[in-house]
């Protein structure tokens, strides 16, 4: 194997100053990432920024691109456009908030997509870190034991086709009041109904031949929309748990960013990301109940049997993961070199 398995992706609307400050030198520090084509998808930025991404772009050997179709859906569509051809398997997105943790992450993903041990997988995610989600004082938490090498259960997934709380995670926290008990189960691979998509990988041939891409969830919304498009056609996301990402909102006050997007996709500012699809009312009227009220699922959940949707809306997450696999060479591994397998 001499060809990269795997492109990395980045979609932006006016916040280089951000990915210029962090996550440029975040995936530096531990990834040599001159071994993988990245490219960048401008999301109609104004003009001073553009001028500016194209300069970040030139600066660090980025493919500079101007969006095709707005949307995360015809993005994905772009990208695997430019990546398949460089026999790019599996394209890694991530917000520009967010990195991986570990030295050589993209080498021991990349051996393992190469090896085709992942192939049957619509998406791939990640143990996620994300101060967002469990908090300063259960981000800190998890990092030192991160750093003092044990294997923290973080943010794994996000859950909105099941009752309790929409993430899954191993810490209770305000936002994950239901925190796994038996976190063991949860760190071998398993499938999960979305992933975090802060940071996730997508199958190309997979998403060529499954997702319907003409859904109006531009950015919000759009990952779960792609994850269980994946299952209703009976195809898992894998979650790899001994992977690390971080998630870092909190950093984005030093550029004079909003923490959250969502807060401004609430007031419908689109200065960041598009707020197409954002509305309740979209989610309803594509899958027929209300994004994160499983009382509406409940009422329709009849229109879903027979699917992998339905079983993780069934399914007690207490038990243990829905289905886990074994798959060789799925450990993270630090001593990953580009072009083994």
């Amino acid at each position: 194997m001499n060809k990269p398995s795997i492109g990395i992706l980045m979609t932006s609307r006016n916040t280089y100053h951000f990915t210029e400050m962090h996550w440029i030198n975040e995936i530096k520090k531990q990834n040599d990432i001159n071994k993988y084509p990245i490219l960048n998808i401008d999301e109609d930025s104004y003009p001073d920024q553009k001028k500016l991404g194209k300069e970040f772009c030139k600066k660090h050997d980025i493919v500079y691109m101007d969006r095709e179709e707005r949307g995360m859906f015809k993005n994905l569509e772009t990208a695997s456009n430019y990546f398949e051809p460089l026999g790019v398997k599996f394209i890694l997105w991530s917000h520009n908030d967010s990195w991986p943790l570990q030295n050589n992450f993209y080498n021991s993903l990349n051996r393992l997509v190469a090896s085709g041990e992942v192939d049957k997988f619509g998406t791939i995610g990640f143990n996620g870190i994300g101060e967002n989600i469990l908090g300063k004082e259960g981000h800190d938490q998890l990092m030192k034991e991160f750093k003092d090498g044990k294997k923290p259960l973080g943010v794994i997934a996000r859950c909105h086709i099941a009752h309790g709380d929409a993430w899954i995670a191993g810490l209770k926290t305000r936002k994950t009041k239901h925190a796994i008990k038996d976190k063991e189960p949860y760190l071998k691979p398993h499938a999960c109904p979305q992933n975090t998509w802060w940071t996730a990988a997508l199958n190309i041939e997979l998403y060529r031949k499954y997702i319907d891409t003409s859904h109006q969830f531009f950015f919000h919304k759009s990952w779960d929309d792609i994850c269980l498009q994946f299952l209703m056609k009976g195809v898992y996301n894998l979650i790899l748990p001994s992977y690390y990402i971080s998630h870092r909102q909190d950093l984005k006050r030093e550029a004079r960013l909003p923490k959250s997007s969502v807060r401004l996709a609430y007031k419908n500012d689109d200065r960041y990301h598009s707020t197409v699809g954002f509305p309740p009312e979209n989610w309803e009227k594509q899958w027929g109940w209300t994004f994160g009220d499983m009382k509406t699922f409940d009422k329709i959940r009849k229109r879903y049997k027979r699917t992998l949707v339905y079983d993780f809306y069934k399914h007690d997450r207490q038990t243990g993961p829905l289905k886990t696999f074994d798959i060789k060479g799925a450990e993270y591994d630090e001593t990953a070199v580009f072009g083994s397998c």
